[in-house]
């Protein structure tokens, strides 16, 4: 794509224009999040399609997840938001009763919570 040619206000209107063409799955995801440029938009969209994994990978990867000795605190919450945020986006995805939804969500962020050994 051509993005890098373009000035940096009219990258926002794209990202604006992308967010409001998504459907589906990927308007369910990236509706728990804002967004306000290309360059935050981009990263999130390919962390978040880029590999196909189900919830029971998604969960797995979330239970392994540790921080590298070179990665700080920052880049360490984002990847456990990454991971939060595309397993809340199969939860409302997959989830066919809203009850089952709000538990999942729930469960999602009790486990995000906890600190990993």
């Amino acid at each position: 794509m051509l993005c890098h040619l373009l000035p940096p206000t009219s990258k926002n209107v794209l990202c604006k224009y992308i967010l409001s063409q998504l459907e589906g799955k990927a308007q369910v995801t990236c509706s728990l999040k804002t967004f306000e440029s290309w360059n935050e938009l981009k990263p999130f969209l390919k962390s978040a399609f880029g590999e196909k994994k189900d919830s029971t990978h998604l969960l797995l990867d979330m239970t392994s997840c540790r921080q590298f000795s070179n990665e700080d605190v920052t880049k360490y919450s984002l990847r456990i938001e990454s991971i939060l945020t595309r397993m809340q986006a199969e939860s409302h995805y997959t989830c066919k009763d809203d009850k089952e939804i709000v538990g999942r969500i729930a469960s999602n962020e009790e486990l995000a919570s906890r600190p990993s050994y």
